[in-house]
């Protein structure tokens, strides 16, 4: 380069003043067509090979061997320069002048060309070719700062989006033609957008040099707002039109724009495409999107919100970030002072004077719940979206300085950070993301998470009082009241308790059995659910919630006939001529159902020897039961175990009722216990009597009212 350093600053600072103020030209400088034949200097100067660019072909200086272009992969045709047999003819071997080596490749430090690519292929660490005849596809090339890069005359028309959200039809697009000093040399083109999707194709251009100041304006489709905007935005960028004929311009080639002008003003960068690569490179840093595992990997004109990579994805993110809540003039302030601050040193600032970047963090954080709208609503526009989710996590992340990966995964930190609205509030880890802590995550000292489904735990009721158990259940995603159904069956049993063995020989099932004063019982519900040998038992049992792992823990639910292996008929009638002294029903050999005087056998037994408390304090196991107050009690002092296992309602479930709204209902607060007496004559046939343990009351008694046979409460047999 011949200028000196003030006048590249001068003319840039010319740039600037032009594009602050805008342009009236319409008028073009046409000096004809001066593209040239195209040559690279190494494998990586090929570019990225698109559907686009079929059938191209480029002659690689240091493969002495031409490439073209199959999408996707650049494949080395075996052919060498003068492999026609004419030097002259240079339709499929190009020359090697030195107006076109502007795109040759290097292991320049601003460059991402040894990370693999999007599409898992390899790239040369190097820049150079592998021995293989297909070319690795190059990520993000670029020359090293110090090399010069002469340009070239292009004479090609090129097409391409224009998105923050995409532009829309009719939108204007100008490009300027710049020299080697990025200054204006009075040559402009200007066309519109041809589609709502912000789609666009230039007139051919004849410019004396491959750089390009391109520039929209117009209205957007607001991805966060789902509306097209009214008011006019306009982006800018630096366009190197070497080796492409698509070029897209974006929020980040916006942002990027002029940082870039002001790397390649200092004179630290002799080329103009290594200082807009390292530009790129400090914006996603701004951002904090380059991370080691996953850096930027292409030039910002390569990248699309519907795009597939993850620089697609990071571009939506960015685009989302910078919109949230705001209107074109409420955009364009903020890009300007992001782009204002990046300038001087290719960071994002954060102080007392300018809070934006936690702003943002803020909005990011608190509109969480609302990316999988804005997913919906780019898929349906442009029909993918990226995985932006994960770049906006990151975002958050950097700005609070709190990190999330999986091995973090249930961490849970406060926000300390100066100008956030949410300063103190705390963030959990959260499968790879950050989301608030809820309430009970702060009360327990614990968070919830997907990785911690079905951890107990408690903690004390501030306002009770009162210790409360809590499982962490991923289906809802967050913690709730422990049902008893969240426990397995051996958690209800006593620890002292000297129970026996029953082995049911029709399903060989066996179960705890415990004797108490002159009675053995059963110390846990039947399970018996084999209708085929006892066809009284169909369509008549449930498993709570009709969930068959329920039934494992605390038996099933019968309903009188079924307990009594009757039919159905006697739901509706009455049965005393059919019941038997010791009326086995559905129980094991040599065990009956028992009757309302058993139970009441029972009752008067443990209430005799209790010393403080009725005889449902002794007969409740110990787990399950949803506290009420400190005076009541559930003590299991004799291994009877009485699980809250709740009922099954079915028709008899009024939603209008505290208690048996549901078809099941009730888990935690009662269990009723089928007697084989049925009601007194004066009652209806339909009912039966029930024994039963409320969690609100430490005595066990016997019910007369709500007990029609159909209703389906737990067996508990008594030995013959």
């Amino acid at each position: 380069m011949t200028k000196t350093f003030a006048m590249r600053l001068a003319a840039i600072s010319a740039v600037a003043i032009l594009c602050s103020c805008g342009d009236s030209s319409t008028g073009a400088k046409d000096d004809g067509d001066k593209s040239s034949k195209e040559s690279v200097k190494s494998v990586s100067g090929l570019g990225k090979c698109s559907a686009d660019r079929a059938g191209e072909v480029l002659y690689v200086e240091d493969e002495k061997a031409e490439y073209i272009c199959i999408p996707n992969e650049w494949k080395n045709t075996g052919a060498t320069e003068n492999s026609e047999g004419d030097e002259s003819d240079t339709s499929s071997s190009p020359s090697k002048n030195k107006s076109s080596s502007s795109t040759k490749g290097s292991s320049g430090s601003t460059s991402g060309s040894s990370s693999a690519s999007d599409s898992g292929k390899n790239s040369s660490g190097s820049g150079s070719a592998s021995s293989s005849s297909v070319a690795q596809e190059p990520t993000s090339s670029a020359p090293g700062a110090n090399e010069t890069i002469p340009t070239k005359p292009v004479s090609k028309a090129f097409s391409g989006v224009v998105q923050k959200g995409p532009f829309t039809s009719g939108s204007t697009m100008k490009i300027w033609e710049l020299d080697e000093d990025l200054a204006l040399t009075g040559t402009k083109f200007e066309w519109e957008v041809s589609s709502s999707l912000g789609e666009f194709s230039s007139p051919k251009l004849n410019l004396a040099t491959q750089y390009g100041l391109l520039q929209a304006t117009g209205t957007f489709y607001n991805e966060v707002s789902g509306s097209t905007t009214t008011g006019d935005f306009t982006l800018k960028g630096i366009v190197d039109l070497s080796n492409r004929d698509k070029a897209n311009l974006n929020i980040l080639a916006h942002l990027a724009y002029n940082r870039a002008m002001a790397l390649f003003a200092t004179g630290d960068y002799k080329n103009i495409p290594a200082a807009k690569s390292k530009a790129e490179q400090e914006v996603m840093e701004a951002f904090y999107m380059n991370p080691k595992d996953a850096p930027l990997n292409h030039a910002f004109e390569d990248l699309s919100i519907f795009g597939t990579t993850n620089d697609d994805a990071k571009l939506l993110a960015v685009s989302i970030l910078l919109t949230r809540g705001l209107n074109p003039t409420g955009i364009t302030s903020t890009t300007a002072e992001l782009s204002a601050d990046i300038k001087d040193d290719g960071k994002w600032n954060q102080s007392s004077e300018s809070t934006t970047q936690v702003t943002v963090a803020d909005w990011a954080l608190n509109n969480l719940a609302n990316n999988s709208k804005i997913r919906t609503r780019v898929e349906t526009q442009g029909g993918n979206a990226p995985d932006f989710e994960r770049w906006i996590g990151e975002f958050i992340e950097g700005v609070y300085s709190i990190p999330c990966t999986d091995k973090l995964d249930g961490n849970m930190e406060q926000i300390a950070v100066a100008g956030s609205s949410y300063n103190g509030k705390k963030l959990v880890c959260d499968g790879g993301s950050l989301r608030f802590a809820t309430r009970l995550d702060t009360l327990i000292g614990y968070a919830c998470t997907a990785s911690r489904d079905g951890v107990i735990k408690s903690y004390i009721d501030p306002y009770y009082g009162t210790e409360k158990e809590q499982i962490c259940d991923s289906g809802v995603k967050s913690w709730r009241d422990v049902g008893i159904y969240d426990y397995s069956k051996e958690d209800f049993f006593s620890e002292t308790a000297n129970y026996g063995t029953l082995k049911d020989s029709r399903d060989n099932k066996t179960y705890k059995t415990i004797k108490i004063g002159a009675q053995t019982w059963m110390a846990e519900n039947l399970d018996y659910s084999d209708s085929t040998k006892m066809t009284n038992l169909k369509g008549n049992f449930w498993c709570f919630n009709n969930r068959p792992k329920n039934c494992e823990m605390a038996g099933r639910l019968y309903t009188w006939t079924a307990a009594m292996n009757l039919a159905s008929f006697y739901l509706e009638e009455s049965a005393a001529d059919v019941i038997a002294e010791k009326h086995q029903g559905a129980c094991p050999d040599g065990w009956h159902i028992p009757t309302s005087t058993e139970w009441n056998d029972l009752m008067e037994y443990v209430e005799a020897l209790g010393t403080e408390h009725y005889a449902g304090s002794y007969l409740k196991s110990k787990t399950g039961w949803q506290s009420y107050s400190t005076s009541v009690k559930s003590l299991d002092e004799y291994g009877f175990s009485a699980i809250p296992t709740g009922a099954y309602y079915g028709k008899y479930a009024n939603a209008g009722e505290t208690y048996s709204a549901y078809t099941f209902d009730d888990e935690g607060q009662f269990t009723n216990f089928w007697s084989a007496t049925e009601a007194p004559k004066t009652a209806a046939a339909t009912k039966a009597l029930y024994w039963f343990l409320d969690y609100r009351y430490n005595y066990f008694d016997v019910s007369t009212d709500y007990n029609q046979k159909g209703r389906g409460f737990p067996i508990r047999c008594v030995k013959n």
